[in-house]
């Protein structure tokens, strides 16, 4: 759960913060300075939520069943509805656009394909995981 004040922040201070997490990520060079600044700036729980959600959403893309989803990621139905209505409004069309890049595709089917392995507790059933690993080789080879 995050914890933000209750007190809003006038729209240019929030701008103005907004725009230096984005400087912090851009003056990164490379992907090691990227996980680090990730690893100091967010609490263990909050890479995981962040984690999951890049994961749901790559699921999502691919179109694994919600059901699926919730038992890969041991998260509750509410976030699946939650991030397949993002994708469904199009307020995700950026991260959709990088998932189609190839490179992209790969680094995010990486994070899913490790969290299946090693990440979550529960290892999901073998037809699940048989599923995954086609549809992660379909992906590789620029499938849908």
């Amino acid at each position: 759960m995050v914890n933000v004040s209750k007190q809003e922040v006038p729209k240019e201070v929030s701008q103005y913060l907004q725009d230096q997490l984005v400087d912090l990520f851009v003056a990164s060079t490379s992907r090691r300075e990227v996980a680090h600044t990730l690893s100091e700036f967010l609490s263990p729980a909050e890479r995981i939520m962040f984690a999951k959600r890049i994961g749901i959403v790559v699921l999502l893309v691919h179109e694994y069943s919600s059901y699926d989803i919730r038992n890969i990621f041991k998260v509750g139905m509410g976030t699946v509805l939650r991030m397949q209505k993002l994708l469904d409004d199009g307020k995700l069309k950026h991260i959709q656009a990088v998932l189609k890049r190839k490179k992209a595709r790969e680094s995010f089917i990486g994070i899913v394909e490790s969290a299946l392995t090693f990440g979550l507790p529960g290892n999901p059933q073998k037809r699940l995981r048989l599923k995954t690993r086609a549809a992660i080789e379909s992906w590789r080879v620029g499938g849908k």
